[in-house]
């Protein structure tokens, strides 16, 4: 009988990269090919337009609760199971999508696809962290960003292809194919990289932090989400921030008691671990700020047809297209700091140029700037994530990934929430309570430059606040765990 060594070569790191990235990939599409169909999926199932934002609120806020306990799921039964229970559950959810007759099992249907996405995004970087040297980890996270990319791009693109040419059902059911592709692929990796916890020894769930945690955050996640559209009332917009933020505060004081925390506290005395963190939440609130009210600024105010500015979102990943890997190779020969700082920066730059576009904007600096845009989120979020997940012990690096992709999430409910309530409590006090539904370019677009600059500045002082943070976080560490000090200083300070 041949061993498994011999049924199998051994897989090399690029090679599992390529696995997990199909996952990842997957799973960036679809969050981003789903949007450009609402208005057809609302016309052919005759649905209420509160209703249809609810296929792609239910994704992210799903996404939001759970990436955290599928992170420390990963570290304690293996990240390689948890990863392939995440294309299983995404492939046939998307087959359900794709068929649901009706509009609420359409809803549910996405809840249950992104509890797959939420298995793939919180083990796919702890697992890039293993299989990489650390030598190699920058160009590995870096080459992932360019696959986040490349789903974020194609996934407009491709929806609006599928949807007109065929119908907006195969925006899922194109998913099929490529998750049982990947399915296959990832059996090997429980043949070169066996799914076995790094303690040597299962450790027991913390369900009750885990059920204080998802009722937290999705108290929180949906009271910000939706103030846009709720306003600041007491009900039910108070109320929810209210209970989610003691959910939260509970949850915390429940896990410096538990045995098996779901989030070990310990984690954030590490500054290395922490301020990277939260650089990476900042960075996607100002970015969603931006992404939020861009749309309108440019069909509004510029009188944009809607594909034209869809041509214009194409720009940010393609600057970080062209970035994320060339950040990545130079983390692993100059370190982090300096880097991520330099993307800081270039946002910074961009978001003040961004607010200066008033009533009169020049299309061809407004596309530029957004390339920009995307080349300062391309130099910082590869070392940033390394450096994040590179410096936490290897029994925990499935909790820091699910965190860190929580932190992404929820700043992307922070910027939209944000975003939308400096604009809308500025324009309506510069227009003297005027909707923007009612807009008239002769009378109120000097109104909307000014609720626009407001909310881009709102976002330059996040930005500004990561830089400060960013510079006083210390050297780098060497591979082994400690201060390097020839990073000291110079482009690896």
């Amino acid at each position: 009988m041949k061993t498994t060594k011999a049924m199998a070569a051994p897989l090399s790191p690029w090679a599992g990269f390529s696995i997990v990235a199909l996952g990842v990939f997957m799973s960036t599409l679809d969050s981003s090919i789903v949007n450009v169909a609402l208005p057809v999926i609302r016309e052919d199932y005759h649905a209420p337009l509160n209703l249809v934002g609810w296929i792609p609120l239910g994704y992210l806020l799903t996404i939001s609760v759970t990436l955290l306990g599928f992170g420390r799921r990963g570290d304690s039964k293996g990240r390689a199971r948890v990863y392939r229970e995440g294309l299983v559950i995404f492939t046939l959810a998307s087959l359900l999508c794709g068929l649901a007759p009706t509009i609420g099992l359409l809803v549910g249907a996405r809840v249950i696809q992104a509890i797959g996405a939420s298995l793939i995004m919180a083990v796919g970087p702890a697992f890039l962290i293993h299989i990489f040297p650390p030598e190699k980890r920058g160009r590995a996270i870096g080459a992932m960003g360019v696959v986040v990319n490349l789903g974020l791009t194609s996934g407009p693109v491709l929806g609006g292809f599928l949807t007109e040419v065929l119908s907006w059902r195969w925006i899922f059911l194109i998913n099929l194919p490529i998750g049982l592709a990947g399915w296959l692929l990832t059996r090997r990796l429980d043949t070169d990289h066996p799914a076995k916890p790094d303690t040597g020894a299962r450790e027991h769930g913390d369900l009750w932090g885990n059920l204080l945690w998802i009722a937290g955050l999705t108290g929180l996640c949906l009271s910000l989400n939706r103030i846009p559209v709720w306003g600041f009332s007491l009900w039910p917009t108070g109320i929810l921030l209210l209970a989610g933020a003691a959910l939260i505060a509970w949850f915390i004081l429940h896990e410096y008691r538990a045995a098996h925390p779901l989030l070990p506290l310990s984690l954030f005395s590490n500054r290395l671990f922490s301020i990277p963190l939260f650089g990476g939440t900042v960075l996607f609130i100002y970015t969603f700020i931006f992404i939020y009210l861009g749309p309108f600024y440019l069909s509004i105010l510029a009188g944009l047809p809607v594909h034209t500015v869809g041509l214009f979102f194409i720009l940010g990943p393609l600057g970080s297209l062209i970035t994320a890997p060339v950040s990545g190779w130079l983390h692993d020969r100059w370190g982090s700091r300096w880097l991520t700082t330099t993307g800081l920066l270039i946002n910074a730059a961009t978001l003040y140029g961004l607010s200066l576009q008033g009533a009169n904007p020049s299309l061809p600096v407004f596309g530029l700037l957004m390339f920009c845009l995307g080349l300062g989120n391309g130099i910082f979020m590869p070392p940033n994530t390394t450096m994040l997940l590179g410096t936490v012990p290897a029994r925990f690096t499935g909790v820091a990934s699910g965190l860190h992709a929580t932190g992404r999430t929820l700043g992307m409910v922070l910027g939209v929430a944000l975003g939308g309530a400096i604009f809308e409590l500025s324009y309506s006090r510069f227009t003297g309570g005027v909707l923007l539904e009612q807009f008239d370019p002769a009378s109120h677009a000097g109104a909307f430059a000014h609720a626009w600059r407001l909310s881009l500045l709102a976002g330059l002082a996040a930005c500004l606040l990561s830089v400060a943070v960013n510079l006083f976080r210390g050297p780098d560490p060497d591979p082994a765990g400690t201060p390097h000090p020839k990073r000291s200083t110079g482009l690896g300070a």
